[in-house]
């Protein structure tokens, strides 16, 4: 059963749409992209493949987001970024980030929210 994400998330005060998408498309033909997160428009597609831990992604994209708003982004190389940001979703995601996110989403406050996500 596929994973159920929420449409929006806010990271530090910005509202992002989240969207799934059929093909992320890359120019490199051996490099998978299971997510992407685009900052100045607020938006964060996830692939729709079958396979693809949709919970993961969005904590993985969530923490780009994070370093981007907070301004850090831009002290980082992208392999750099990318491997801080790998390691922090890893070590949150099998802690168990998972189960929180998934028993926050069945509350009644965030029903009411609308299904955003506050980090």
């Amino acid at each position: 059963m596929p994973s159920k994400i929420p449409q929006r998330i806010e990271i530090l005060g910005c509202e992002y749409q989240i969207q799934l998408v059929d093909d992320l498309g890359d120019d490199t033909p051996d490099l998978i992209i299971e997510g992407e997160i685009d900052v100045q428009r607020k938006q964060i597609a996830i692939s729709s493949s079958k396979g693809v831990n949709r919970e993961a992604v969005l904590l993985h994209e969530t923490i780009h987001g994070i370093l981007a708003q907070s301004g850090l982004t831009h002290q980082l190389d992208e392999k750099l970024e990318e491997s801080i940001v790998t390691a922090i979703e890893e070590g949150l995601f099998y802690a168990g980030y998972r189960r929180v996110v998934a028993s926050d989403r069945h509350s009644k406050k965030n029903r009411a929210s609308s299904e955003v996500l506050h980090y």
